[in-house]
Formats: C-alpha cells, sequence, structure tokens
C-alpha cells in the first residue's frame, strides 16, 4: 500500500497530556517519538480513515465470540462467504479503488499486522494430488 519515499519535516502545535501520551507509548513499544507519530499517521491515513469509509467497526472481541457463538455452523458459513464475497469488494474499493489479488493481499497483509494477528505468506503454488 506505501511505497518507500523520501521523508519531508513539517512542525505541528500538539497539546502537553497527547504528547505526553504518544512518548509514553512509545517508549513501550521500544521506538523513538519520531518512528511511533510516523506509525500513528500511517495506520490513519491507510486504514483507520479508509476503513471507516468502507463501513469497519471497532468491536471488543468478546462481543464478536458471543454473537458467533449463538450461531450454527452453517450460518456462519453462510455470513463468511457473502462477507468474502461482497463485503472484501467493497472495502477494496473504498480503501484502493480496485479490485484485484495484490490490493486484497496488501488490505488482508495491513489488517492483520494492526490486528497482532501473525499470518505468513508466501508466493508458492502447491498442487493438490488426487
Amino acid at each position: 500500500m506505501r511505497k518507500h519515499e523520501t521523508k519531508k519535516s513539517i512542525s505541528f502545535r500538539i497539546e502537553p497530556g497527547i504528547l505526553e501520551k504518544l512518548g509514553k507509548a512509545a517508549k513501550e513499544d521500544h521506538t523513538t517519538l519520531n518512528s511511533f507519530v510516523n506509525q500513528v499517521l500511517s495506520d490513519h491515513a491507510y486504514w483507520d480513515r479508509p476503513a471507516k469509509t468502507a463501513g469497519w467497526i471497532l468491536m471488543k472481541q468478546e462481543i464478536v465470540r458471543s454473537m458467533l457463538d449463538s450461531l450454527s455452523q452453517n450460518e456462519i458459513r453462510k455470513i463468511a462467504l457473502g462477507a468474502a464475497k461482497e463485503v472484501m469488494k467493497d472495502t477494496l474499493l473504498a480503501m484502493t479503488g480496485k479490485i484485484n489479488l495484490e490490493t486484497w493481499l496488501a488490505v488482508t497483509r495491513y489488517r492483520s499486522t494492526r490486528s497482532d494477528f501473525h499470518y505468513q505468506q508466501t508466493s508458492e503454488i502447491t498442487k493438490s494430488v488426487s
């Protein structure tokens, strides 16, 4: 989603309380304030804002788990298939303006990273033996 570009300098006026929270978060993440703020801005530009436009919402895991537990496997499968077809299409269009494998992988990779979900990507194609 992002291309490596030369960085530019700009200055902002930030409220002391916000700056303190950003500094504390950067320290907890073992990074510099500059790197942390860059990541926050990047997340907002590449995920938070476009995801909101695409209709994504933030929800506690326990709520989602509770809702899923109340559904049958067949109902979950039906919802997942519908989401895979329509929701991802709408998400890709809203976030990247394109629908193709590259953008689907980029959005999935970014969302996985943002969710602290470990993923592994390979370009190998395995053939099923019948």
